[in-house]
């Protein structure tokens, strides 16, 4: 998975190199990595050791120290005639500090024993500091600094305690070795962008830079992620399944075989611009799509691991597919039958593709609010107030003639404008409104009130 490897302890490094070679570095420094361990368990846990090996033997060193009474022990001595009581005491109070914190050394290496793997090994981070400094790795290291920053540099002396936090080394940086790095770095940044229009690989330095995988390579990839997180946590998606059964069989109770008459018309429009509602205000789980791993993508995308149309194509897709395509169709293969919808199959599949149509849209719309919007609050609040005028301006609710002119071309705006004139179209378009008033059979085009 990674080509170099740098491993760190107390601020000081210990390896560096390519991620291959540790385990034979290992062993030529005589810490052989045991059978049926990880390499990578067991290097931590050796430099953890190491480390608190070394900074014990270093606390254990400067607590005996200032029993004995040497200088930086924080006893002063006199001549005075208080100095003898004055130094028992002290030393009597210092040596009950000092029992009382060397009292759980026993504890302290049986607790280390059971943590780390090498807890039989005699492990010294000053040996393991001192060997890499003496490898292959070190030199090629110091030879590609020496080439960026020159030769001038300064080992700083090794303080276990004062250099946690520290680099082992201090190289100057003249305007003029700046300029030079900022100049290969643009050097870099060209020969990157002519491989990659290129799409073949570069040679500099005696070695090939490797090609960013392509695009479909990045969406393959971020697409078996996402399924695995959806497999791994489908509350969501059977939640919109179970949804999608139980509005679809109660849908088919309610709007039970509907006539045609002017009572079963009205129940055909009630129960398009229902199913519209439904599906409108379900897509409003969408806006967790992207807000949910914001700060992961820009951790991802500031590492150049893909590119942003992938990881959107991705979550687009797996959020699409299994949650606004497949529950309107098992919504639809429930109720339709039900209901006594328009029964030919041309009418089914435009009712399908239109209410799918519209499920995509308000998701899309959810997309875009969850990325304008970093808190859930607030995209909640937004996206309820869009969907809420959308249904307004939907075409049952409120007529379209008795809209303001100025107001009108909001109408073109609502996906509830569009997709309820649309299944009204294709519901009632070769439909006939059958009433029998005082004794009179009528008979009126549906087509005509459409229109």
């Amino acid at each position: 998975m990674f080509d170099r490897l740098i491993v760190l302890a107390a601020g000081q490094m210990c390896y560096s190199g390519p991620a291959c070679d540790i385990a034979g570095y290992l062993e030529s420094i005589g810490h052989p990595v045991p059978g049926g361990y990880n390499i990578a368990d067991f290097s931590i846990d050796l430099v953890q050791q190491a480390t608190a090996t070394t900074l014990g033997h270093s606390s254990t060193a400067a607590m005996q120290s200032a029993r004995d009474g040497n200088p930086g022990s924080g006893v002063e001595t006199s001549d005075d005639e208080w100095s003898p009581l004055v130094a028992k005491e002290s030393s009597a109070s210092l040596d009950a500090v000092v029992d009382s914190l060397t009292a759980d050394i026993p504890s302290i290496h049986a607790s280390e024993d059971k943590q780390f793997l090498v807890y039989n090994t005699n492990v010294d981070l000053i040996q393991i500091l001192e060997s890499f400094q003496n490898s292959k790795q070190h030199e090629s290291i110091t030879r590609s600094l020496d080439g960026i920053t020159g030769k001038d540099w300064t080992p700083s002396s090794f303080e276990m305690v004062a250099s946690i936090g520290s680099t082992p080394y201090m190289r100057p940086v003249t305007p003029l070795q700046q300029v030079k790095v900022i100049f290969m770095n643009l050097y870099d940044l060209v020969v990157l962008m002519c491989s990659q229009l290129r799409r073949k690989p570069t040679v500099r330095s005696g070695r090939a830079d490797k090609l960013r995988p392509s695009l479909f390579v990045q969406f393959k990839v971020l697409s078996a992620r996402i399924f695995r997180h959806l497999y791994r946590d489908p509350t969501l998606m059977l939640a919109n399944y179970v949804l999608s059964i139980f509005i679809g069989l109660m849908c088919g109770i309610l709007f039970y075989q509907l006539d045609n008459s002017m009572q079963g018309v009205q129940n055909r429009l009630g129960l398009l611009i229902f199913i519209l509602a439904f599906y409108g205000f379900g897509c409003t789980t969408s806006l967790l799509v992207f807000s949910e791993e914001r700060l992961l993508y820009l951790r991802e995308r500031a590492n150049a691991y893909y590119d942003p149309l992938a990881y959107f194509l991705a979550k687009v897709t797996f959020d699409l597919v299994p949650l606004r395509v497949v529950p309107p169709l098992l919504l639809t293969l429930i109720m339709y039958p039900m209901t006594g919808l328009a029964a030919t199959w041309g009418q089914f599949l435009k009712f399908f593709s239109t209410l799918v149509l519209f499920n995509l849209t308000v998701a899309s719309q959810m997309f875009f609010i969850g990325l304008l919007a970093e808190e859930l609050v607030v995209s909640n609040f937004l996206a309820s107030i869009m969907l809420l005028f959308s249904l307004l301006f939907g075409g049952l609710i409120l007529n379209k003639e008795s809209i303001p002119a100025i107001l009108q071309p909001l109408t073109r705006f609502s996906s509830f404008n569009l997709a309820y004139e649309a299944l009204a179209i294709n519901e009632l378009r070769h439909a006939n409104i059958e009433e029998v008033r005082f004794g009179l059979e009528i008979e009126i085009p549906t087509a005509s009130l459409i229109s």
